[in-house]
């Protein structure tokens, strides 16, 4: 029997979600980004371009400068799409933990004035000769970049 959850005194069911990284559809890569921020000047971002096996074909992780999440989780998309440019991948399934981050690129509107120039120096770069897609994914089903933004905080922190 499924478990309840009590919601404003009204009993609502939990739904249970099984979590995990799935590689993309068979001819794509997938791009997961990640960024970790710790305090107003130590904020890392990381990606990780991977083949439909799951194999690893690149990465990044770069320091940045003051941010907060909705920036870094964008700029970690713009650094990525790059490096996804530069050795030639065509085909990309995006996935991001931040769903406000998905919603700004796949709308219309650019969301606050902070994020707007990121999202529209990627909404450029892919409409060029390029297939690619932005989907949602639960930080759970990031592990491997979560993982690598917080080191990467240790790693820059200490450099």
């Amino acid at each position: 029997e499924p478990e309840t959850s009590f919601w404003k005194g009204t009993a609502v069911p939990k739904i249970q979600i099984v979590v995990t990284w799935l590689p993309p559809s068979q001819g794509w890569t997938k791009l997961n980004t990640d960024g970790s921020v710790q305090g107003p000047q130590n904020v890392t971002l990381v990606g990780i371009i991977r083949d439909e096996k799951g194999c690893w074909i690149s990465g990044f992780s770069k320091k940045v400068g003051i941010a907060f999440s909705f920036a870094v989780d964008l700029w970690g998309v713009y650094e990525g799409l790059c490096l996804a440019r530069k050795i030639g991948l065509v085909v990309v399934e995006v996935n991001i933990d931040c769903q406000a981050v998905v919603d700004s690129l796949c709308g219309s509107k650019t969301g606050c004035a902070v994020g707007c120039r990121l999202i529209n120096s990627i909404r450029s770069m892919i409409n060029t000769s390029w297939l690619v897609v932005f989907k949602h994914s639960y930080q759970e089903t990031n592990k491997c970049v979560d993982a690598l933004a917080r080191n990467a905080l240790v790693v820059f922190k200490h450099s």
